[in-house]
C-alpha cells in the first residue's frame, strides 16, 4: 500500500575509454554518452601547427535548466611531427585523479587559440543518447568536455566538471612481431588491409625516447 517514487537518473557525460582509434575512411565520429546534461554541446577547437579538424557550427537552441550554460569543450590536435607529445597527453589523461575532475586537462597549456563548434543532443537534455563528435582529419586528438550540470551533481557544488579522452584518427594499422634476435614491423591500411610503402616509422621506449627511425618498403615492411 506504500507509494513509491523513483528519482531520475543522475547526469552523465562519458567517453568509452581514455584512448581509442577511429578509422579515417569510415566517417570518423568520436562517441560520447550523454544523459540529463545541457541539451547542446558547445565546444572549442584548438588550432595548432599541422592543421586541425573541420567543425561546422550549428545554430544554438533555447533551453531552460537550473544551470543553463552550454556544455563547453576543447579539442587539441597534436602535430604529426611531435610524437613525444602523444605519450605525454595519453599519460596526462589516463593519470587523472578523481579530485582533479574540476580542472581542465589543458590548464597547464595556456595560450592555445580556440574556435567554437556545436554538437546538439537531438532528443533534448534529459534523453540518454550517444552523440558523435566529428573528427574528419587524420591525427592524434585530445578531446575534453565541460559541464556545469555534471559538476553540480557529482562534485557537490555548482562548478564545472571536465571529462577528457584521447583518440587517434588514422587509416594505418601497425603490426609488430618481437623476436629474440630481431623483430619485424609492417604497416597496412585499415580499409583494404593493403601494404603501405614509404610509411614513416619510429621505435620508442616506454618513456618516449627514440630508438630507431625508418620507412617501409614496397611490401609495407
Amino acid at each position: 500500500p506504500l507509494e513509491v517514487r523513483t528519482d531520475e537518473y543522475p547526469p552523465l557525460a562519458k567517453f568509452a575509454a581514455d584512448f581509442g582509434i577511429l578509422e579515417l575512411n569510415a566517417d570518423p565520429m568520436l562517441p560520447v554518452t550523454l544523459r540529463n546534461v545541457e541539451p547542446e554541446i558547445a565546444g572549442m577547437m584548438v588550432e595548432v601547427e599541422g592543421g586541425a579538424g573541420n567543425f561546422d557550427p550549428l545554430p544554438a537552441r533555447r533551453f531552460d535548466l537550473p544551470l543553463s550554460g552550454a556544455m563547453q569543450g576543447s579539442i587539441f590536435k597534436v602535430p604529426s611531427g611531435k610524437p613525444e607529445q602523444v605519450f605525454s597527453w595519453i599519460e596526462k589523461v589516463a593519470g587523472r585523479r578523481r579530485e582533479d575532475r574540476d580542472k581542465s586537462v589543458f590548464a597547464s597549456t595556456p595560450g592555445l587559440r580556440t574556435k567554437p563548434f556545436r554538437v546538439p543532443k537531438l532528443h533534448g537534455d534529459r534523453a540518454f543518447e550517444v552523440v558523435g563528435i566529428p573528427l574528419k582529419e587524420p591525427g592524434f586528438y585530445v578531446v575534453e568536455i565541460e559541464s556545469e550540470i555534471l559538476g553540480a551533481s557529482l562534485l557537490g557544488s555548482p562548478r564545472p566538471m571536465f571529462v577528457p579522452t584521447t583518440v587517434l584518427v588514422t587509416n594505418l594499422s601497425v603490426h609488430f612481431k618481437m623476436g629474440a634476435e630481431s623483430s619485424l614491423v609492417w604497416v597496412t591500411t585499415l580499409d583494404r588491409a593493403a601494404p603501405v610503402k614509404q610509411a614513416a616509422l619510429e621505435v620508442c621506449d616506454c618513456e618516449g625516447k627514440s630508438l630507431w627511425k625508418g620507412t617501409t618498403d614496397g611490401q609495407g615492411v
